[in-house]
């Protein structure tokens, strides 16, 4: 993915990104992905690796507890719910006008 910018402004230029830093509560990136190297059928996911605290734990809500990687994240091993996918992307059709 191309990250073009953040909390409304604009990137002095574009930035390649495999993955996105932690974000604070009401921050955003914009970022543009190109779909166009993808076959049909294929499928892409966004995955949360931040784990939280669990109440056992002593969880607010207010600190990342670890960041897994993608293995641990896709694992299903990790108590905080919102750990894994959360996002999901179906190739349907190739590119209208090929980039």
């Amino acid at each position: 993915m191309t990250q073009i910018g953040n909390d409304g402004n604009l990137l002095p230029s574009p930035v390649t990104l495999n993955q996105l830093d932690q974000q604070g509560i009401a921050e955003r990136y914009d970022v543009v992905v190109d779909f166009s190297k993808y076959k049909v059928g294929d499928k892409l996911w966004m995955v949360n690796l931040a784990a939280h605290a669990t109440a056992t734990e002593g969880a607010n809500g207010r600190k990342v507890l670890k960041e897994l990687t993608i293995a641990g994240a896709l694992s299903g091993n990790s108590p905080d719910p919102c750990v894994g996918k959360f996002m999901e992307f179906r190739i349907v059709r190739d590119p209208a006008y090929p980039m």
